[in-house]
């Protein structure tokens, strides 16, 4: 019986093999290429793509708006190819992303942040070396294999991790973390995961924009940046951080690099409040006349995300300078649970 074998080329001019049934995204890591993800899912909308040839979808595309379809877009964690295709994407193969792991881990310390946001540490063992970039995410796992995903949030040290957990409402992971956990229980995390990554910044005009626990992969990346060379840091660093009250902006990014531009954000502020006022992606965009070296990195829900798209892309704004990271609910939630 004769086999077809069909390839997928990208906008570099790399070429990888196809197998049967396998999402293109996975396809890809498998031939050693990278390819922007971050849930896959089907739910971020980070492998967003143009396709060229033959594809057939492996679960709903809930990334991509009707408009989106209708343009055209694909999510190449979501299809797999039926012939030879062409994509229209970034290859971060240079990134040398590590493959995931999966390690023990230990509860180290437990912190309340705000009323509905806890610090959590977890120490790895001497023994197990775990290198991310910062930005990326992990899988943490808990009692009776409770899976959910959070980003990381302080720069890489193979020995020391930090989330931020949101409280919600039958929240599975964050009943636990915020109830039973204790310093010293025994779970497991896999990762990292993620193309969610600064890229060739040096000199440029660096922007973030986050709601909720979205600050923290912002929080990693922050004190990565602290620690470069002046020569090596971009030339100016402004942080948008939206809540609906001061109380959940628990974190202030001047800690860690004072010189950083932070213009917070409540849209149900008191009347005391003198700050910005309304939704973080509206207060951001008017902030920027000038669009010149500049790039944008967001992170936070997919309403915030999709409207920000939408605004820089009216602006004129290369997308290819916006890079995002949507925080979902499916059945492994990014940092909200």
């Amino acid at each position: 019986m004769d086999i077809t074998l069909n390839f997928a080329t990208i906008s570099s001019g790399k070429t990888f093999e196809l197998p049967e049934s396998s999402s293109i995204i996975d396809a890809a890591e498998l031939a050693g290429i990278t390819l922007p993800h971050s849930c896959k899912n089907g739910r971020c909308n980070t492998c967003k793509c143009k396709i060229t040839g033959p594809t057939k979808t492996l679960f709903d595309e809930l990334g991509l708006s009707k408009h989106e379809k209708a343009m055209g877009w694909k999510l190449a964690c979501a299809r797999y190819a039926t012939g030879n295709i062409s994509l229209d994407i970034l290859d971060l193969s240079d990134l040398n992303l590590a493959r995931p792991k999966l390690l023990p881990t230990k509860i180290h310390s437990l912190e309340i942040m705000s009323k509905n946001v806890l610090k959590v540490k977890l120490r790895l063992s001497q023994k197990n070396n775990f290198e991310f970039i910062e930005g990326q995410h992990i899988d943490l796992i808990g009692p009776k294999g409770i899976r959910r995903s959070y980003s990381l949030a302080s720069y890489c040290n193979s020995h020391l991790l930090e989330l931020h957990v949101r409280r919600l409402d039958g929240g599975q992971m964050s009943n636990y973390l915020f109830g039973d956990a204790k310093v010293g229980d025994l779970l497991r995390i896999k990762g990292p995961y993620g193309t969610f990554t600064l890229r060739n910044t040096i000199g440029r005009n660096l922007a973030f924009l986050a709601t909720g626990t979205g600050i923290a992969p912002f929080k990693a990346m922050l004190e990565r940046i602290s620690r470069l060379p002046e020569s090596d840091r971009p030339k100016s660093i402004s942080v948008f951080w939206g809540g609906r009250n001061l109380d959940e902006l628990y974190w202030d990014p001047r800690s860690v690099l004072p010189d950083v531009n932070f213009i917070p954000v409540l849209s149900q502020p008191k009347d005391d409040w003198a700050g910005a006022q309304g939704y973080a992606q509206d207060v951001m965009i008017k902030n920027y006349t000038k669009i010149e070296n500049l790039l944008v990195y967001a992170c936070g829900s997919e309403r915030m995300i999709h409207s920000a798209e939408k605004q820089w892309k009216d602006n004129n704004f290369d997308l290819t300078n916006f890079f995002t990271d949507a925080f979902v609910t499916s059945g492994i939630e990014r940092g909200v649970v």
